[in-house]
């Protein structure tokens, strides 16, 4: 299963479900970065940018949708995994 609840509350991701949070996670900080909140780790575009083919300094949107791009790549390979742990 790639993201699954645990018994004392919280969840667990495995398989492609990581990558999956991962990009979330990604997203939410390009959309706070977007309306000029800062984090501890500094800005995230650079650090990404090669990752998605995009220069350092393009705009939030084209990451936000690269990012979101990756995701809807990823939502069936995980629907997969979920239905091959049920079965």
């Amino acid at each position: 299963m790639s993201i699954k609840a645990i018994p004392n509350g919280g969840t667990v991701a495995t398989g492609k479900g990581v990558d999956y949070m991962r990009l979330a996670s990604l997203r939410g900080m390009l959309r706070l970065e977007a309306v000029g909140m800062k984090s501890s780790i500094g800005p995230v575009r650079p650090k990404i940018a090669k990752e998605f083919g995009l220069k350092p300094r393009a705009p939030f949107a084209d990451f936000i949708n690269a990012v979101q791009a990756k995701m809807k790549e990823l939502e069936p390979i995980i629907q997969k995994e979920n239905q091959s742990d049920t079965v």
